[in-house]
């Protein structure tokens, strides 16, 4: 009861001035302290949102199958890469490539990407799985972190072998995985399917049309024989985007425009807009065949 009355006390001393001023300062600092504790609420959730995700992908039970598609990995590594830094992934990355590249097989307790496996096959085995992880990862990066991993690149960062690694796991992903083995696999029944192609497709040819594509590629010399090395070292597919196009076409040429409007009275605007999107899509892919010297009117 002292205390209280000992507070009023002095803020009843305190003129109008003095409060009217610890009021003023109130209102700037309170906003910006409390920011900053958002901010930092925030940055706490995404790396939890990190550990998380990179646990899923490095748990045994989601790398059964590998392929064509490493299906378990691509939800855990899509939610990854959207979570994860341009800095982050490449220091991220520059580590398991260099594990893949570098650990034996007579050394491998000492393999900190997974735990230490006891034969042979599983090791060379969770070599395969650790470049399909980063490939995941790497297809999945928002294009606002891959323009920061360029910049990286323009600037001569010391990640810069690693970033070019990243840009043609990318690349390799997204076209012989996403696009060919998912997305242009069958027949495309739906126009969200080619809106998707489209948009993948697009991260492929950016990469394609970049001055440096040729320096594009990734070194892999960690199995033990040359073939499989050789199987996991590679460039940009050069003509891949062009040659994708054309089978996007194809499909967006084939899509049966059909409605799941629940009310009857809708069916009609549906098919509509279905319509309108479906145009804008082939007007679309249009150009970017032309870009790569394709007439549209000769694909069949």
């Amino acid at each position: 009861m002292k205390k209280i009355i000992l507070v009023l006390s002095a803020l009843s001393l305190l003129s109008c001035g003095k409060i009217n001023e610890l009021h003023s300062a109130a209102t700037e600092v309170i906003p910006e302290k409390m920011e900053k504790l958002s901010q930092n609420t925030n940055e706490l959730k995404r790396l939890s949102t990190l550990s998380e995700q990179l646990k899923h992908l490095e748990d045994e039970k989601n790398h059964q199958i590998m392929g064509p598609i490493p299906i378990d990995l691509m939800r855990p590594g899509a939610v990854f890469a959207e979570n994860v830094t341009a800095t982050e992934v490449s220091k991220w990355a520059l580590l398991i490539l260099a594990n893949i590249n570098k650990i034996k097989y007579d050394d491998n307790s000492n393999f900190i990407t997974l735990p230490y496996l006891n034969s042979p096959e599983k090791f060379r085995n969770n070599k395969i799985v650790l470049f399909n992880i980063v490939s995941v990862v790497a297809a999945f990066l928002p294009d606002a972190t891959v323009d920061e991993l360029l910049l990286k690149l323009k600037n001569r960062d010391r990640y810069s072998t690693t970033i070019l690694a990243i840009l043609a796991l990318r690349a390799d992903m997204l076209d012989r995985v996403i696009l060919k083995e998912n997305l242009l696999s069958e027949k495309a029944d739906y126009i969200g399917i080619i809106d998707d192609a489209i948009k993948y497709n697009r991260q492929v040819e950016a990469l394609a049309r970049l001055p440096f594509a040729n320096k594009i590629r990734v070194k892999t010399i960690g199995f033990d024989t040359e073939s499989e090395n050789a199987a996991f070292s590679f460039g940009l597919n050069m003509t891949s985007a062009k040659k994708n196009w054309i089978k996007i076409q194809q499909a967006a040429s084939n899509v049966e425009v059909s409605s799941f409007a629940i009310d009857p009275n809708e069916t009609a605007s549906d098919i509509r807009n279905q319509n309108i999107r479906l145009s804008a899509a082939l007007n679309t892919i249009a150009q970017h065949l032309k870009s790569w010297g394709v007439d549209p009117l000769t694909v069949h």
